[in-house]
């Protein structure tokens, strides 16, 4: 890691003027949040963590009340919920819950977006502290935080209410406090460091899953540095224990199971595969010690060849051959193209444009570099550890976070058939990567200026990326409503602009001499366009198309809570989202009868009627019909809320018993 003196490649000025951009984007930040956040769900998981944090506020525990303790049926607890003795549980880790308590407390469902746009505040400031610390340039750690701002599409995330950019700030410091402690000279600070370090790692994942992906990257530098740093590592271990404990003792007073990696079931990883991994890690380690070297270097062929057989052999073995593939078709799925999404995969909610693209509320969803194709750049940082650069051991540690989560994506999640990651219209999986990446297109950047030359005039990328942007215009912002249309320029210009980019950076790193400099303008124009492409898709097309679903819903949402007293029952298949905003009344039981194919439907009916309770429901109109001739046959039903647009045929009635007449008087 470098620690020596700061080389800026830019004026001062113009480091001052990337100091002010940043501010100006914070200040915008501050004002989209506390002006422009509609506090509607985008899809069903910040549904279950409104519902979280109201019964953590109101119960002061995890439960999510729903009324399932006077009636157990399955209709009372949605599928991302879980019964645990007479009561429902959120399915998802409890930190965030508690971490929004004061926000939900004071501004309600709203305080879930404020908490993430707070916590994206201190990530970029991470992102910055923690480039600068690791290459000691001011110029990289700046631009390291205008791409996590700018072209990435991370700041979204910090316009909503699942706790994606939370998990980020708590992953974010951890690695810093880590980086903090590898670099520390004195042998106590470090320790110390390192103890904080695995104190907020083992804490990030009761927020999300993914921070046990962190693990490794905190732990496995101090093993292979030399000489090795076992104190420092058992720091990090020690620094865990206290956050998985009490995740651990949460999931059981919640499930029943006392884990730290469970959302009530049964983890994705095998043990066997986690055991082969350790294996692994130890041999790597032991061959990695000085008194192996001369071992290896007198054996190195004979390793080779070894090394080849046992890789051929795992080719050959059915079973790890299909891992082989598998792995390499979703990483490609996920990482390159979103259109090599199996076709005959169904999804709710989803469907399929001409060219195999996969369509969200109405839109394009993408793969990492369809969303981003200027990652191809940190092939420079590859290269450089390839080569066993100086940087070489830095830019190592900042890899490890992507290439293990990419991987575990790659095989256990993916092979829980939820991989496409849902409503989203970009690879949300990835969001705890992006202040890594940024830091290395940051780097490949400065080494692409060391190697190529200058970049082009202020003036000269200004005129290419408004030439950009009007592109963006004329080829996607035209054909909003036409997703087979949008393939083109969504899908697959981006896929060419990065192979493009990669070919110019691959021509570069292997042709010496001046020559390559006559193609400074090309390759920089390429990596304008690269960033500018970035930034559209998110912020014009991404943000806009889930703002507005989350319009939709808030607005049916607040229309429906002024029909639906409190203290009742409502009944609700297959729309769901819209309604779910019925949480913030006072005691309405949220109903799902696709649960047990309306079973229970007509008991939960019955019961709440004879409670003195009202009952709603919310079906098309075909359903009514069959409810009205089966189980709601000595029922009236009365229209309440008219027809919704985004739902056509679609209408909540109240279930009211028939009202019994007696027989007609005598004349």
């Amino acid at each position: 890691m470098n620690q020596g003196a700061t080389i800026n490649h830019d004026s001062v000025s113009t480091v001052r003027i990337k100091t002010y951009v940043l501010l100006v984007l914070g200040f915008v930040h501050v004002v989209v949040t506390l002006f422009f956040i509609v506090p509607g769900y985008l899809l069903i998981d910040e549904v279950i963590y409104h519902w979280a944090s109201k019964g953590f506020v109101q119960i002061g525990g995890f439960e999510i009340w729903n009324g399932y303790e006077e009636f157990p049926s399955p209709e009372l607890y949605h599928k991302f919920t879980a019964p645990f003795k007479g009561r429902s549980v959120s399915q998802y880790p409890y930190l965030f819950t508690v971490l929004t308590y004061p926000f939900y407390l004071l501004m309600g469902f709203y305080g879930l977006f404020l908490c993430n746009a707070v916590s994206f505040a201190g990530v970029v400031v991470l992102c910055y502290a923690t480039a600068r610390k690791i290459f000691n340039d001011l110029d990289l750690a700046l631009n390291a935080c205008l791409i996590l701002v700018l072209c990435t599409f991370a700041w979204e995330y910090s316009q909503a209410a699942w706790p994606h950019t939370t998990s980020m700030l708590f992953i974010t410091a951890a690695f810093y406090l880590f980086v903090c402690s590898y670099l520390s000279t004195d042998r106590l600070t470090s320790l110390y460091l390192a103890l904080g370090a695995g104190l907020i790692g083992g804490f990030a994942t009761s927020i999300r899953m993914e921070g046990v992906f962190l693990y490794p990257v905190l732990i496995l530098p101090f093993l292979f540095q030399r000489p090795w740093r076992p104190r420092e590592a058992l720091a990090v271990i020690a620094g865990m224990l206290p956050g998985l404990t009490i995740f651990a003792m949460v999931n059981e007073a919640k499930f029943g199971m006392f884990s730290p990696f469970s959302y009530g079931g049964p983890t994705n990883m095998s043990p066997y595969f986690g055991a082969a991994l350790v294996g692994v890690v130890a041999v790597m380690w032991a061959i990695t010690r000085s008194r192996f070297t001369d071992f290896v270097n007198r054996r190195r062929k004979s390793l080779y060849l070894t090394a080849g057989i046992v890789l051929m052999a795992l080719v050959v073995i059915p079973p790890t051959r299909s891992l082989i593939v598998e792995v390499a078709t979703y990483s490609y799925v996920s990482v390159v193209d979103i259109r090599s999404l199996d076709p005959d995969l169904v999804r709710p909610a989803m469907s399929r444009s001409s060219g195999d693209g996969v369509v969200y509320i109405g839109a394009q969803k993408k793969a990492l570099l369809q969303s981003m194709p200027y990652l191809v750049i940190l092939l420079i940082p590859l290269l450089r550890i390839a080569r066993r650069h100086e940087d070489g051991p830095a830019l190592t540690i900042l890899f490890l976070m992507p290439v293990i989560t990419v991987g575990y994506y790659s095989h256990a999640f993916h092979a829980s058939g939820a991989y496409e990651g849902g409503l989203c219209l970009n690879y949300r999986y990835f969001l705890p990567l992006f202040p890594f990446f940024s830091i290395l297109s940051a780097y490949a950047i400065r080494e692409i200026r060391a190697r190529w030359g200058a970049p082009p005039s202020f003036p000269t990328s200004a005129i290419v990326s408004f030439v950009t942007v009007l592109a963006y215009f004329f080829f996607v912002h035209k054909w909003l409503g036409y997703v087979d249309y949008l393939e083109l320029p969504l899908l697959l210009f981006p896929l060419f602009v990065a192979a493009f980019l990669l070919a110019l950076i691959a021509v570069g790193e292997l042709v010496s001499g001046g020559e390559i400099r006559l193609m400074k303008g090309v390759v920089w124009t390429a990596l304008v366009v690269a960033l500018t492409w970035s930034s559209l898709t998110a912020l014009v097309y991404d943000y806009p198309v889930h703002r507005n679903q989350r319009v939709v819903n808030y607005t049916i949402g607040e229309s429906l809570r002024r029909v639906i007293p409190p203290n009742s029952i409502f009944f609700t298949a297959p729309v769901v989202d819209p309604f779910m905003r019925l949480i913030e009344n006072d005691r309405v039981r949220i109903a799902f009868p696709y649960r047990d194919r309306f079973k229970d439907f007509s008991k939960l009916t019955e019961f709440h009627l004879k409670a003195g309770r009202r009952v709603y429901g919310a079906f098309y109109d075909d359903m009514w019909k069959n409810l009205m001739s089966g189980p709601l046959a000595g029922y009236s039903v009365q229209r309440r809320f008219r027809p919704i647009s985004a739902f056509p045929h679609f209408w909540v009635g109240e279930i009211q018993p028939l009202v019994e007449t007696g027989p007609a008087p005598a004349d």
